[in-house]
């Protein structure tokens, strides 16, 4: 069918074709692929999964040092060989938690790729906690690193109330 439209004094006929509109076109194609690229390049480099890996560990790190404390307290342990404790060594991807009752005694390995760069500077790199939930690492609070892929994180030991923070560093 066409349509007529006038045309410097006559009608001119012009001929309309129906276009089939099934599928996307090579330009929308390439166009969507290019857009998903932008897109993939610009959020790729949020999720830094080495960065989650290290994070992950300090934070277990804190909660087994804070459970160690809880555990050391309901043991009312003496000093010396029945303290509970936690025994960290510089350059390996796992730490020991030490219960001389032996109730829970384990050793924890940190994500893959994650090791304790500098180990704590107490006896042994041992943090141990007296049955009041005192650490006993002497008369200054003790800091280690860990690390893996580019990141690292300190680990915080208060010397009195034993509160245990970290930071990425």
């Amino acid at each position: 069918m066409g349509k007529r439209f006038l045309n410097h004094g006559g009608w001119l006929k012009i001929r309309t074709r129906i276009k089939k509109t099934d599928g996307f076109s090579l330009i929308e194609l390439i166009s969507v692929i290019l857009i998903l690229g932008i897109v993939a390049g610009v959020v790729a480099p949020i999720f830094d999964t080495n960065s989650t890996s290290v994070t992950l560990a300090a934070a277990t790190i804190e909660t087994d040092l804070r459970f160690t404390q809880e555990l050391a307290m309901a043991r009312n342990p003496t000093s010396g060989a029945q303290e509970v404790g936690i025994t960290f060594t510089a350059g390996l991807g796992d730490y020991t938690i030490t219960d001389p009752a032996n109730m829970f005694t384990t050793t924890r390995v940190l994500p893959q790729g994650v090791i304790v760069l500098t180990a704590p500077t107490t006896t042994g790199g041992k943090i141990a906690f007296n049955k009041y939930g005192e650490p006993e690492i002497g008369a200054s609070n003790v800091t280690f690193n860990i690390g893996g892929g580019g990141e690292i994180a300190q680990i915080t030991v208060e010397v009195y109330s034993g509160r245990v923070t970290y930071t990425k560093l």
